[in-house]
């Protein structure tokens, strides 16, 4: 199996990973806390963790802060032989 690389520009992949889900994570209520993400980005696979605080004035902020897994989307369906 093929290992596709995500883009080295982080910052980029963060801003899309963020702004992808910034209608899920605003309606959150909390202090802070960590939420794990499975996506895609260009066609890859990824897991990632957020991390959420609010700052004083209670608008929360997000972070990406680790890719927990990638790995290569299948294009057809994977069929189990028993």
């Amino acid at each position: 199996m093929k290992t596709l690389y995500l883009p080295n520009d982080t910052e980029l992949f963060n801003k899309a990973i963020l702004k992808r889900f910034k209608t899920a994570l605003a309606n959150l209520e909390i202090e802070n806390d960590f939420l794990e993400i499975s996506t895609t980005f260009k066609g890859i696979q990824v897991q990632v963790r957020v991390f959420g605080k609010a700052d004083l004035m209670g608008k929360l902020h997000w972070h990406v802060i680790r890719i927990i897994n990638q790995s290569v989307i299948p294009t057809q369906p994977f069929i189990r032989n028993n």
